[in-house]
Formats: structure tokens, C-alpha cells, sequence
């Protein structure tokens, strides 16, 4: 709605208010890919310890039967 016979300044954003929205929108951008990178890796890191775990008990258990006999 504009109303006539009222004029308003329309105000430019300063220096400093451009260079942390731009610097707000790089830190929003580097979570972005943060989290993109994480959903991706987080199912081989799963994969990885799982599987460090399973040998480290095979070879805990392998132990422990050589020792027995």
C-alpha cells in the first residue's frame, strides 16, 4: 500500500552489514557442506568400526583359545 504524499528514504545497507550477511551466507554454506560430507561418510565410518571391532574380538577370542590349548 503506498500512501500518497509520503516519501521515505529507502536505506542502503553499510559496508559492514553486506560483509556479515556475505560472511554469514559463506558459514551457512560451509555447514551445508559439512553436513552433506557427513551423510556420506557417516555409513563407512560405521562400516570401519564395525569391522575393527569384530577383528579385534576374533583375534581376543583366537588368543584366548591358543593360550587355552
Amino acid at each position: 500500500v503506498v500512501t500518497p504524499g509520503v516519501l521515505t528514504a529507502v536505506l542502503v545497507p553499510s559496508r559492514l552489514d553486506r560483509t556479515l550477511d556475505e560472511a554469514l551466507n559463506v558459514l551457512v554454506w560451509e555447514g551445508v557442506i559439512a553436513l552433506a560430507i557427513a551423510i556420506v561418510a557417516a555409513p563407512f565410518a560405521l562400516l570401519f568400526l564395525a569391522t575393527w571391532l569384530g577383528r579385534k574380538l576374533y583375534r581376543r577370542r583366537e588368543e584366548d583359545r591358543l593360550l587355552a590349548t
